[in-house]
């Protein structure tokens, strides 16, 4: 599974604006008049707008991970007992 700073790359705003960071913040999301899911839809077809889990985890929390959320480019922290999707990815070879 993917980290989610390599989640974080995936996210797409149509609208041009970009999704911001801000450190030490969870939530971030696209700016503008954007279209869902926030991907790239030629690269990655049929995009669920619904959240995906990384690999990463939430710093304090046991049982908690970072998420993406395609439907409009937010990040955050979540409970692992929910059923959301994961993205898998291979090595460069």
């Amino acid at each position: 599974m993917p980290t989610i700073e390599e989640l974080r790359t995936l996210r797409y705003c149509s609208s041009g604006a970009p999704v911001g960071f801000l450190e030490g913040r969870e939530r971030t999301r696209c700016r503008g008049d954007y279209e869902q899911p926030t991907i790239v839809e030629e690269a990655f077809p049929n995009t669920s707008a619904w959240p995906f889990w990384s690999a990463s985890s939430y710093a304090g929390q046991a049982n908690h991970a970072w998420l993406v959320f395609f439907s409009n480019g937010n990040d955050q922290g979540w409970n692992m007992g929910h059923g959301y999707r994961v993205r898998l990815l291979r090595d460069g070879q």
